[in-house]
Parts: C-alpha cells; sequence; structure tokens
C-alpha cells in the first residue's frame, strides 16, 4: 500500500523532472525552480492519495482481524515512511542528472546497511509489522536528511516555483494518472484473469516466469544509472539516437541470452501441463 502511494503521488512528475531537468541541471536557479515546482505537486497529491487509498487500507487490516490499534499503528508507520519518500523521489534527481555516482552508491550502500543493522536489532526484542515498517522509515529518513544536506550543494533550494514548469508538470501528471492507476491494479488483474480462463498451472508458470524479473532488475539498474542521465541530457538529434541505440540492444541482448538458455534447458517442454517446478511452487 505504501508502494501504490509513492506511485499515485508521482504519476509522470519523476518522468517530467527528467524531461525538463535535461535542459537546465547546469542552472542552479532553473534546477532548482524545478525541484522546488516537483515537491510542491507532489505534496498536492500526496493529500489526495492518502485521502483514498488510507481508508482501504484500514479496511484490509481490520478484515484480516487487526486490532483497531495495530491497524492505526501499520497505516501510521506507512505515512511517515511516505512522508520521507515524497521528498527522496524528486531530491535524487539532482545527484542523477549530474553524474554523481560515487554519492549515489554511498547512499544506497549505507541505507542499506542501516536497515540490516535495525531489523537485526528488533528480530531479537519485537518484530512485527509496524516495526519492520519503521525500520524501513528510518533509512527513508537518513536518506532524506542526507539529501537536503547534500542537494543545495548543486542547484538553489531556495528559488520559488516556475509555473511554466508547474504547467508541464500538471499535463504530464494528467496524461500518466491512468497509466499508475492500472498498475496499482496489474497483479491483481493478472490473477483474476487467469481465474477466469486459465488453470492452477497457468497460475503456477506466471509465477515462475515472474521471477526472471530479478534478471532484468540487474539490466535496468545499470541502464537506469548509467545511460538513462546522458540520455536525458542529450541536446542533439545524432547523440539521442546512440543512447537510445544503447538502451534498446543492452535490453535486446539480455533478452537473446535468456531465450537461449531456455532453449539449451533439456527436458523442459512449453506446454500446458505443470512441470514439477511450477507444481512445487503452487504448492508452496
Amino acid at each position: 500500500m505504501q508502494g501504490t502511494m509513492n506511485m499515485l503521488c508521482d504519476n509522470g512528475v519523476g518522468a517530467g523532472i527528467s524531461a525538463i531537468g535535461g535542459g537546465v541541471w547546469q542552472s542552479r536557479q532553473r534546477f532548482g525552480q524545478l525541484i522546488r515546482t516537483a515537491l510542491n505537486m507532489r505534496r498536492r497529491l500526496v493529500v489526495l492519495t492518502t485521502a483514498i487509498v488510507t481508508p482501504v487500507l484500514l479496511v484490509l487490516l481490520l478484515r484480516k482481524e487487526a486490532t483497531i490499534t495495530h491497524a492505526a499503528l501499520i497505516a501510521g508507520a506507512v505515512l511517515l515512511g511516505l512522508y520521507f519518500q515524497i521528498s527522496i523521489g524528486v531530491l535524487h534527481h539532482v545527484p542523477f542528472l549530474n553524474l554523481q555516482w560515487q554519492r549515489l552508491q554511498k547512499i544506497n550502500f549505507w541505507s542499506s546497511a542501516l536497515r540490516l543493522l535495525v531489523l537485526g536489532a528488533v528480530y531479537y526484542t519485537v518484530l512485527d509489522a509496524v516495526t519492520a515498517l519503521l525500520a524501513t522509515t528510518v533509512t527513508s529518513a537518513a536518506i532524506h536528511f542526507y539529501l537536503r544536506h547534500w542537494v543545495p550543494e548543486l542547484i538553489d533550494m531556495t528559488a520559488p516555483e516556475n509555473p511554466e514548469y508547474r504547467r508541464k508538470l500538471v499535463g504530464l501528471v494528467k496524461s500518466q494518472a491512468p497509466n499508475g492507476i492500472f498498475f496499482c491494479f496489474q497483479s491483481q488483474i493478472t490473477i483474476w484473469l487467469i481465474s477466469i480462463f486459465g488453470s492452477a498451472s497457468s497460475l503456477a508458470d506466471v509465477g515462475t516466469l515472474g521471477r526472471l524479473t530479478a534478471i532484468f532488475s540487474v539490466v535496468g539498474s545499470v541502464v537506469g544509472n548509467l545511460v538513462v542521465p546522458r540520455f536525458v541530457r542529450c541536446r542533439e538529434a545524432a547523440q539521442l539516437w546512440s543512447r537510445y541505440g544503447q538502451i534498446v540492444g543492452v535490453t535486446a541482448g539480455v533478452g537473446v541470452l535468456l531465450v537461449a538458455a531456455a532453449a539449451g534447458v533439456p527436458g523442459e517442454e512449453c506446454s500446458g501441463k505443470s512441470s514439477p517446478a511450477g507444481k512445487q511452487l503452487l504448492t508452496t
């Protein structure tokens, strides 16, 4: 539910920062105006999102026999973590477009280490949904305060909103809203359609294929951190097509390797029958 809220609070704002920021990242004033405008935009969206999603979260928790107190604590932990993620989702574009790889890697490493330490501490005391959420919130808070301290070195955080940037971001939010709402229900829609038109083996196959996302997440992380920032900073057509070809080429190459690996596995058939691995997955 926290991921759903975070997605609905973005709805194209992040894409707008990359699109506009690719042309103004060298200007402290104009980039600062863009970041300020995006922060205010996401804060407006979070009010609407939490008003809609929080009651749904509470109803689902109560239906699963959570007490009112426990449900309220979980919802509070979710909203507290969302508060920090709102600014992180905007501020991280500053080092992203400035190609500050080392600092980004340090942030990711130390935040993961901090979450591991917090979870390890509560594991031997009281580990439940609330403390697990708070462990993530502590990590988000650390990233938030670090970015707040570091970003002013690169942009002017006191810059006012820019009406032109706000108009462009509003247009992107309106166009991306249906897409964001769909992705919130994509997994449930998939299972629902399989329950109507498919079989138990089909559900097991979907679960098995979903594990391939781990491979693509590695490729996506490399492309997203190394290629995409240079792509959005392109201002010449030839360079733009070159970066685009690199992205498509890397993704296609990984796809070809996966197909070749699947073709080389003996004894596996693509049929309506569930494989032993699929049956075991379904049983699990």
